[in-house]
């Protein structure tokens, strides 16, 4: 049996392609960490539709999705008796990116069923941190497998310093910012993002990104200026040297564009043209919207 566990609030940026290659066609539990970011007006059933939708596009199909928090202990002992019903005396393995609360939740289940009142697996945000794969007699009949956590190199926590991650990555529940935009308008995400509105009517940005992100809406013309090249002196960021590329969106419904591992902006009117710049080698990507 395997368990796949993902980072609901950066999903693009922990869906790893080998390992969903890997996987079609075996039995999967799909987890989503880290329910407890996204805002609570946000209804279970319809994230969990939604979700299911984003992997069937990828062809995987996982037996049961369950959402969960690590951090609060948000369905944890769901999900226990779950892998417990759907194992069948079979070993259970552990995937994941780096970053998604694997080894933290296989520690948080250890505490559960009352192994160990420590953690038996180090944690840590800095990618790579598991090493190699960790056998646990998790069960009276089989063991649990925790395997290391993979770096995807298109998560933009891959491509800055990590004295930059305390202000990327969100930490408590993400309240949303509306903004009303006018085609020639842009939104500066800190320095790692600009989204600039190109065309269409006056319409609704509303962003989903850490608070400690410092965010700026500027006309197009001063975005042009400021972003990149002086976008150091206007934002306190660690990073040196970064690169960065342009992506046009056309956005033919509601829809999220998501910069993998910093957040997303989700897009109500349409249609709309919509150019990103971002840290080059970081996926941008366009999606159904989350909550629409």
């Amino acid at each position: 049996l395997f368990v796949y566990v993902v980072d609901l609030f950066n999903l693009e940026g922990s869906l790893n392609h080998q390992v969903i290659e890997l996987l079609k066609g075996k039995d999967v539990i799909l987890v989503a960490n880290k329910r407890d970011l996204l805002p609570k007006s946000m209804k279970d059933g319809k994230i969990g539709v939604w979700l299911r939708n984003q992997v069937k596009k990828l062809d995987l199909r996982p037996k049961e999705i369950m959402l969960i928090s690590v951090k609060n202990k948000y369905h944890l002992d769901d999900l226990l008796n779950n892998i417990e019903n759907r194992r069948y005396g079979r070993d259970v393995y552990f995937l994941g990116a780096t970053n998604v609360g694997k080894s933290s939740l296989i520690n948080a289940l250890i505490r559960s069923v009352g192994m160990l009142d420590y953690d038996l697996i180090t944690t840590s945000v800095i990618p790579a941190t598991t090493l190699n794969t960790i056998k646990i007699p998790m069960f009276s009949d089989a063991n649990l497998y925790d395997t290391p956590g993979l770096v995807n190199e298109d998560n933009l926590l891959s491509l800055v310093d990590a004295a930059d991650f305390k202000t990327i990555m969100a930490k408590k529940e993400v309240k949303p910012g509306v903004y009303q935009l006018n085609s020639g308008q842009s939104l500066l995400i800190s320095g790692f993002a600009c989204f600039n509105y190109l065309k269409g009517d006056k319409n609704t940005f509303v962003t989903y990104f850490a608070d400690t992100l410092p965010m700026q809406r500027s006309k197009l013309e001063r975005a042009e200026v400021l972003f990149p090249d002086k976008v150091k002196e206007l934002f306190n960021f660690k990073t040196e040297n970064l690169e960065y590329e342009r992506h046009i969106f056309e956005v033919k419904e509601e829809s999220d564009i998501v910069v993998s591992g910093l957040g997303f902006i989700s897009i109500k009117s349409f249609p709309a043209t919509i150019e990103v710049v971002a840290v080059k080698g970081c996926s941008v990507v366009m999606r159904d919207a989350i909550c629409g």
